[in-house]
């Protein structure tokens, strides 16, 4: 198992010429994506939405 911050891992740490870890900016560009998207109405009102089969 591998420890937090290895980087001995099988998957090696990135950095981007600005500094920040790579993972960290793709889950920055995912949420600047998922917040931009139109609520439905019922989300934009407060309730979960539900699947209705």
């Amino acid at each position: 198992m591998w420890g937090l911050g290895s980087r001995s891992g099988p998957h090696p740490i990135e950095r981007l010429p600005d500094g920040r870890l790579a993972h960290e900016a793709e889950g920055a560009e995912v949420l600047r994506a998922v917040r931009a998207r139109p609520l439905p109405p019922e989300e934009a009102a407060g309730w979960p939405a539900t699947e209705t089969s």
